[in-house]
């Protein structure tokens, strides 16, 4: 009962204001509803909090003053369970209108109306033709467009040859050959997160056999993901990686904005695990890759960009010097971020973009207008303001913010250990190298040198410390100063 109750639950609280007047509409339907009780049903769970209804609360409001069954409430939750699956069936076919008449198109041809069908057939086929973009769904609606096709042509009983089998056959190929380069893609891209170790099935016979067959081998999505396999299978070269992204640049005119999106993703997940194993020339690839995704009009997705990309994006371009763009970006998508994540997002990123150009004071004024009860952002916020400090020689303010980020670390038990003593990591040896900077004048040149050579190795040897880079080149400014 408990868990019918959930699943209805779950369907009514993901129904928009507009899908719930639509629901209505459809138990109002006799077509698809004789139980009235259905209607009210919904409204006394809709109306009750997320596992705040009864069993018993339902059976009073159903069914006033008789006596109480819980088998005749779990018919109706049942019920009212399989009409909302229904319903959200109705709105997806709604949604995809030549998805529907696929289904329609078949469902009269196995009843051997075979004049509707074809009627249906030759207006499904138009739209698909006016579809210039491919996906794994145009794809396989060809497929089965040209399926039809042949049983149709088969229904009418005519010795002669006809080419939709052929057609029906070639397309099957371009689909699966698609899908599979797709699915052994991502599991080459999910064994290189988790380790999980798959492989698609004769994925070896299908690229050899893409390689002897030109119109698969020049099909769009198969160039790109074929070009895209060879680069995660490995050995990754320069030359590798080039075919891809010009692969993807020719042919993503043809190709879905949102497969495209996941190609670029996959290419900048790569430059991403080159960078991490010290490979530099690939920021400027990853921020390349960021440039053509914006003048193809894919960073946006319905209109949004993730909080976390913006902020990604920015820490790219400063990277790589390019303060201007990162300026224009800062402020160009600042209306595109989620109202929750905007300003928060806008004035962090604006504070980085300062902090790079030394302009500590503006760095600090966007830092202090970034109030959003969000770890990501505490941290990130407090760790800015430290190294500030420190690069500033403000020792007040630094010590300061010192005890701050400390008793920050210590009370906030929502931060993960590794994130907490990372953290502390940055924090310690901060605050050491201000020591020993400002000992320098007390110290022989030979001690200081000492010192700060066995502070270098110990900061070197220490895995858990964020920022590293910037600790390790604060050792090597005051080794050449």
């Amino acid at each position: 009962m408990k868990i019918r109750v959930k699943h209805v639950q779950e369907l009514i609280f993901g129904l928009t204001s507009q899908e719930r007047k639509r629901f209505i509409l459809f138990l109002q339907s006799p077509y698809h509803n004789s139980n009235l009780r259905l209607e009210r049903l919904f409204e006394i769970i809709s109306g009750a909090s997320q596992g705040s209804v009864s069993a018993i609360n339902i059976h009073e409001q159903l069914f006033p003053q008789q006596e109480y069954k819980l088998q005749r409430v779990y018919d109706h939750i049942s019920t009212l369970l399989r009409h909302l699956e229904r319903f959200f069936g109705q709105e997806y076919l709604e949604a995809h209108p030549l998805e529907e008449r696929i289904l329609r198109t078949r469902y009269l041809l196995q009843r051997s109306l075979l004049k509707a069908a074809e009627r249906n057939y030759k207006k499904a086929h138009k739209a698909l033709s006016k579809q210039h973009k491919l996906d794994e769904q145009q794809l396989l609606q060809t497929y089965r467009l040209a399926q039809i096709a042949d049983e149709a042509f088969l229904a009418k009983e005519l010795r002669q040859y006809d080419g939709n089998l052929k057609k029906a056959d070639q397309q099957l190929d371009t689909y699966y050959f698609s899908q599979k380069l797709m699915n052994a893609c991502e599991m080459l891209n999910r064994s290189n997160v988790i380790q999980s170790g798959d492989e698609a099935r004769f994925i070896e016979d299908i690229i050899q056999w893409i390689d002897k067959t030109a119109p698969l081998k020049a099909h769009p999505l198969i160039a790109v993901y074929y070009h895209l396999y060879a680069c995660l299978k490995g050995p990754l070269s320069a030359e590798r990686f080039s075919r891809f992204r010009q692969s993807l640049k020719d042919h993503q005119v043809r190709i879905a904005e949102s497969d495209c999106r996941i190609l670029y993703a996959y290419g900048q997940n790569i430059c991403t695990k080159q960078i991490n194993k010290g490979q530099s020339e690939y920021l400027q690839i990853y921020f390349e890759l960021n440039q053509e995704m914006e003048a193809a009009n894919l960073l946006l997705e319905n209109g949004s960009l993730d909080h976390l990309r913006y902020k990604n994006l920015v820490t790219v371009g400063l990277r790589l010097g390019e303060m201007d763009w990162v300026h224009h970006f800062v402020e160009r998508y600042r209306s595109h971020l989620a109202v929750e994540f905007q300003d928060a997002a806008y004035h962090y990123n604006l504070a980085a973009y300062y902090y790079a150009q030394k302009e500590y004071r503006q760095a600090l004024r966007r830092l202090w207008k970034v109030e959003i009860d969000d770890d990501y952002y505490e941290l990130g916020k407090r760790a800015m303001t430290l190294k500030i400090y420190y690069e500033s020689d403000d020792q007040d303010g630094l010590d300061d913010q010192v005890r701050s980020f400390r008793a920050y670390l210590a009370r906030n038990k929502n931060i993960s250990e590794y994130q907490r003593r990372a953290h502390a990591g940055l924090i310690r040896f901060s605050q050491r190298l201000a020591k020993l900077r400002n000992k320098r004048t007390a110290l022989s040149q030979k001690k200081f040198r000492q010192s700060l050579i066995a502070l270098t190795e110990q900061i070197k040897g220490t895995q858990q410390i964020t920022n590293r880079d910037w600790v390790l080149a604060q050792c090597d400014i005051l080794m050449l100063n």
